[in-house]
């Protein structure tokens, strides 16, 4: 019985993805320009199928680019560097 269940629920999923992708893809452009959408927004989509109010300011001027990610500073690690034993003579090895 549980089988019997997700594979409905597959299918309904399925269907249902299947007979609104063009406005799926139109939600992913949307996702990629933007990054964030709101309720609103995905309910334009979904009713006019296209964004009728874009967010305000959330992407860059046309024609602009964002500014590159600054490569991260480059990390040297210190010399292992064991104390000598107390006692012991200091100095490098003969």
């Amino acid at each position: 019985e549980v089988k019997k269940l997700l594979d409905d629920a597959y299918q309904l999923a399925k269907t249902t993805l299947t007979a609104n992708r063009d406005k799926l893809e139109v939600i992913a452009k949307a996702l990629l320009e933007y990054e964030t959408l709101d309720g609103s927004q995905l309910k334009e989509i979904v009713e006019h199928g296209r964004l009728i109010n874009p967010p305000p300011g959330a992407s860059p001027p046309a024609g602009k680019k964002m500014p590159a990610e600054k490569p991260p500073k480059q990390v040297v690690a210190a010399p292992d560097v064991t104390p000598p034993l107390p006692g012991a003579l200091g100095g490098a090895p003969a």
